[in-house]
């Protein structure tokens, strides 16, 4: 090869490292921006689970009710709000598939260390949802979800859902609590330290969709036997 196809080479090999190395810049600009001790704090708390479970006890009520009592500890690693999702109520064969709607709510306000706001909402698609913040980090003791049925011996599946936003019928969920729904960043609450903060229903219990923009669904099976946790990330 002569000297001038050796420079073009060069220059080739040269052109092309440099536009590497722009596009490896556009893909990091968002990470590049958050001061590094900032990056630190995020990559220390991803170590942690964003979901904890742990059943802790069960009231038997009017047969076929039960409701289980679990301490659950959730997350936000993210860096904006995020609405978690729990089921409100679960039976044998449980479908998480949304079909149906919702007619109202119910919320709460779990206190101790802090204050952790639930919505309890009913309808064919019942479910408990709370926002926390980013960076938020909460702890909710004896916190309860209703179950119909026989449960079973050994474990029990459960999905929690997160979502960048939820909306019911054409309001947003914010809307529909009627408040802040916002819950403390930091929080060890439980269900004895609990106060209703009030509720909204439509006319004649006629549902509305629910509207889920789900980020992640973290598929859980929660031991019904033992003192441990069942984690998801």
């Amino acid at each position: 090869m002569n000297f001038p196809s050796l420079v073009s080479a060069f220059l080739l090999v040269l052109t092309n490292c440099i536009l590497s190395s722009n596009l490896t810049g556009q893909y990091f600009n968002i990470m590049a921006t958050e001061p590094n001790n900032s990056l630190k704090s995020i990559k220390r708390e991803s170590n942690q689970s964003a979901v904890e479970i742990k059943f802790v006890g069960l009231h038997r009520q009017k047969p076929p009710h039960i409701t289980l009592m679990f301490d659950i500890t959730l997350r936000n690693h993210r860096s904006a709000p995020r609405w978690f999702i729990l089921p409100y109520s679960l039976s044998p064969g449980f479908k998480y598939e949304k079909s149906g709607g919702v007619y109202g709510v119910s919320i709460f306000g779990f206190e101790g260390k802090g204050k952790v706001i639930v919505g309890r909402f009913h309808g064919t698609d019942n479910f408990q949802a709370l926002l926390l913040p980013a960076g938020a980090d909460i702890k909710l003791r004896n916190f309860p979800i209703e179950y119909w049925g026989e449960i079973p011996n050994d474990s029990l599946p459960l999905e929690v859902v997160t979502a960048t936003n939820l909306t019911i019928g054409s309001q947003t969920a914010r809307a529909w609590f009627g408040r802040d729904p916002t819950s403390d960043k930091r929080a060890d609450v439980t269900q004895q330290q609990l106060q209703a903060l009030g509720s909204r229903f439509t006319p004649d219990s006629h549902e509305l969709p629910v509207l889920i923009v789900e980020e992640s669904r973290l598929k859980l099976n929660i031991c019904l036997t033992q003192n441990t946790s069942t984690m998801g990330t």
